[in-house]
C-alpha cells in the first residue's frame, strides 16, 4: 500500500491522467476485441444446478414420452398381429369347409352343397362352425377386407374378394364349380401371402 502512494507522490497529476487514459483506453479495446455474447448469458445460467434441473427434467420428459410412444407403437403392433392371426385362421376354416362341401357336391346333391358353400361365404349360421364365436356371423368378404385394411392390401387381396364375390349359384341352385377350385386358390393364395406378412413382423 505505502509502495503505491509512493510512487503516486513520485508520479506527476499528469502522469497519473495519462496512465489512468491510457489504462481506460486498454479496457475499451479488449471490450471491443472480445464483445460479450449475448449467448453466453444463456449458456451460464444452465451451468447452474437450477439450470442444469430445467435442462434434465425437459430431457427425461422428450424421453419418457418417445419410450411411451415406442411401446404404445409395439403393443398396438401385437394386438393387430395377434387379431391377424385370428382372421387367418377364421378365413382358414372357412376355406376348408368350402373345398369340402366342393367335394361333396361332386359325388353328392350339388344343389345342398352348393347352397351350403354360398352359406359359408355369407357366414349363414347352421352351415359351419366359426373357430371364434364372435366371427359367428362375418362373411368372408369382411374378414378379406379386415386383412386388406391390416395386413396386405395388393393384387392378391384385391384377386380374393372379386372370386368370393363371383361366388353364388345360378338359376338351378348349383355353383360353377371351376369358379369355385379358382376361388379356394385364390383364397389360399392371398391366405399364405398374409401369414408371410404375420410372420415377418
Amino acid at each position: 500500500m505505502e509502495n503505491k502512494q509512493n510512487l503516486i507522490k513520485i508520479l506527476s497529476e499528469n502522469e497519473v491522467a495519462r496512465i489512468k487514459a491510457e489504462e481506460m483506453l486498454r479496457e475499451e479495446i479488449r471490450k471491443n476485441l472480445n464483445p460479450e455474447k449475448k449467448g453466453n448469458k444463456a449458456l451460464s445460467f444452465f451451468n447452474t444446478p437450477f439450470g442444469l434441473l430445467i435442462v434434465s427434467s425437459i430431457l427425461l420428459g422428450t424421453l419418457g414420452k418417445l419410450a411411451s410412444e415406442k411401446w404404445d407403437q409395439i403393443k398396438t403392433k401385437n394386438q393387430v398381429r395377434k387379431e391377424a392371426i385370428r382372421h387367418l385362421s377364421e378365413l382358414d376354416e372357412r376355406i376348408f369347409q368350402i373345398s369340402y362341401f366342393k367335394e361333396r357336391a361332386m359325388t353328392g346333391d350339388k344343389i345342398y352343397f352348393s347352397n351350403g358353400i354360398v352359406a359359408i361365404k355369407r357366414g349363414q349360421p347352421g352351415w359351419y362352425y366359426p373357430i371364434f364365436s364372435d366371427f359367428k356371423d362375418a362373411q368372408i368378404q369382411s374378414i378379406l377386407y379386415w386383412l386388406k385394411m391390416n395386413v396386405e392390401d395388393g393384387k392378391l387381396s384385391d384377386t380374393a374378394i372379386k372370386s368370393i364375390q363371383v361366388l353364388n349359384t345360378d338359376v338351378n341352385n348349383i355353383c360353377d364349380f371351376k369358379l369355385v377350385d379358382q376361388c379356394i386358390k385364390n383364397l389360399n393364395d392371398y391366405k399364405t401371402l398374409c401369414l408371410e406378412k404375420v410372420s415377418e413382423e
